[in-house]
């Protein structure tokens, strides 16, 4: 489990992007990924301090229970359970991509803030996007000798408010973010139809010691599935 100290603020105001994949010659069979980022309380840790197969179980079954979307459901039914329980809707891209594209999404948060001029006043400011807050992944997969699995390779940085830089004479927490950055690089074989947990964060508010699990948790399936699934309702 990683551990990290973060503004509550991290969790809202966030923009998505759905980066265009660089293409390919490829003419295989599309896939269409779904990807849910969402927050729950600490306490659906019980008590363990690391990202274990049981915790990773427990987690997974906390989120089955909140009933997430099928592909042409909205998403609107399971952020209302999800908050009732404590915990925090935060982005819901589909993507659809070939494999051997790379390709990925962006979440930006655009955080103001404050800087002092040499005049005295202060002026309100704007993060620059490639260093602002925010999570962005990116993926390429390919097909297996096994048609119920493909073979995902994945990069995923996360980007949180650690601090805010002190203003000369203010009290308030309103100076410039400091960030701090996360990154984790992975292969997975990715079951079909089938949610798997991405990644787990937990969270902590320096200001109240409390705890948040930050999930990303994806599901896969082909284009000609999808069809099929939406054809049937």
């Amino acid at each position: 489990m990683r551990k990290l100290i973060l503004i509550i603020t991290f969790l809202v105001g966030l923009s998505f992007t759905n980066m265009e994949p660089a293409r390919t010659a490829n003419d295989n069979e599309r896939y269409v990924f779904q990807v849910i980022s969402f927050t729950l309380p600490g306490d659906a840790l019980s008590g363990q301090s690391e990202l274990n197969s049981q915790v990773q179980q427990e987690l997974m079954e906390r989120f089955q229970s909140y009933g997430p979307p099928g592909v042409v459901e909205s998403s609107a039914g399971f952020s209302e359970r999800l908050h009732s329980a404590g915990g925090r809707f935060i982005s819901y891209p589909t993507i659809t991509t070939r494999p051997g594209d790379l390709t990925g999404a962006e979440l930006v948060m655009d955080p103001q803030y404050f800087e002092k001029g040499d005049d005295g006043r202060f002026e309100l400011k704007y993060m620059d996007p490639r260093e602002a807050p925010g999570m962005s992944l990116k993926f390429v997969y390919s097909e297996m000798d096994d048609s119920r699995y493909i073979e995902f390779d994945y990069s995923l940085e996360i980007r949180v408010i650690e601090s805010r830089e002190q203003l000369p004479g203010v009290m308030f927490d309103v100076g410039k973010p400091i960030v701090q950055k996360f990154s984790s690089d992975e292969v997975r074989n990715l079951e079909q139809g089938k949610w798997l947990l991405l990644e787990a964060y937990e969270l902590s508010e320096k200001s109240t010691g409390k705890s948040d699990i930050l999930m990303i948790v994806l599901k896969v399936r082909s284009e000609a599935e999808v069809r099929r699934i939406v054809a049937e309702r």
